[in-house]
């Protein structure tokens, strides 16, 4: 009768950087060694690692781009102002492209990553460039990387009214 004998390696809280190919190797004195392989993936919920607003000017072709990490691979969504907007994906990059952008394209996008582990969501800003202006020339307390914010900064986005800004 042969002999069996089992070994068992256990990744107990595995990462993501533990994910790859494995290689089980058993051998003794009598036989040349036996290798077989496992290949482990580690799944894990989507997290964006980039995103891209564009500055674009009126008749211009405008993008926006949202690239997140997940696995099983992430779906993508987009959205502006509650309403889903139509796109193509690209692995795990999304580009949402403007071929002519109007006055009405300006304002606050929401892309949402998604898989079954989870889900993420971040704003990309799609402004005139009169709107940049107006951010250059404004100087506040403190280190102020960027001066825009969900519905408030609506006004500096192409909308005849006077802009609200936050800055975070």
């Amino acid at each position: 009768k042969g002999f069996t004998s089992e070994e068992f390696l256990d990744i107990i809280g595995i990462m993501r950087n533990q994910a790859g190919r494995y290689e089980c190797k058993a051998s003794n004195d009598v036989a040349t060694p036996d290798f077989k392989y496992v290949n482990v993936v580690v799944n894990y919920p989507p997290t964006i690692q980039k995103i891209q607003s564009s500055e674009t000017p009126v008749g211009r072709v405008g993008m926006l781009q949202c690239d997140a990490n997940a696995v099983p691979k992430p779906e993508f969504e987009w959205f502006k102002d509650d309403k889903s907007i139509n796109i193509q994906m690209l692995g795990t990059t999304t580009i949402l492209v403007f071929s002519n952008v109007s006055e009405e394209d300006y304002g606050n996008y929401t892309c949402v990553a998604s898989n079954r582990l989870g889900i993420q969501y971040a704003s990309v800003f799609l402004f005139s460039d009169a709107a940049l202006s107006l951010l250059r020339g404004w100087t506040g307390a403190g280190g102020v990387d960027f001066c825009l914010h969900g519905n408030e900064s609506r006004g500096v986005f192409g909308k005849k009214t006077t802009p609200t800004i936050m800055c975070v």
